[in-house]
């Protein structure tokens, strides 16, 4: 798999190291199956498996689900868009849009 290739050191990441981390999981979790339900359950319960992940990896999710902003700035169209995660640091601001499908 992908994650587990050597990155040549030439290769600087656009992400912290941690925020990195946090998507080799919750991708590696979607893959193996990792999650039980089914339908916006099983969504769910991939929300709440993310939020303990990240709470772990010590990424500090400035918005959940039901979030209407990114990082305390809402959306120009001036629609409330809802979020599922977003992380404001200096290096980078991620949004989140989870799904676990199959």
């Amino acid at each position: 798999m992908w994650w587990t290739r050597q990155r040549s050191s030439d290769v600087v990441s656009l992400l912290p190291p941690n925020i990195l981390e946090l998507v080799v999981r919750a991708y590696s979790i979607v893959e193996v199956g990792g999650v039980g339900g089914a339908g916006p359950n099983r969504g769910r319960n991939f929300e709440q498996l993310f939020y303990k992940m990240a709470d772990r990896l010590g990424v500090h999710l400035t918005e959940r689900a039901g979030g209407r902003s990114v990082a305390g700035q809402y959306s120009t169209s001036g629609f409330a868009h809802e979020v599922d995660g977003a992380t404001r640091a200096a290096s980078a601001t991620t949004y989140w849009e989870l799904k676990h499908l199959s």
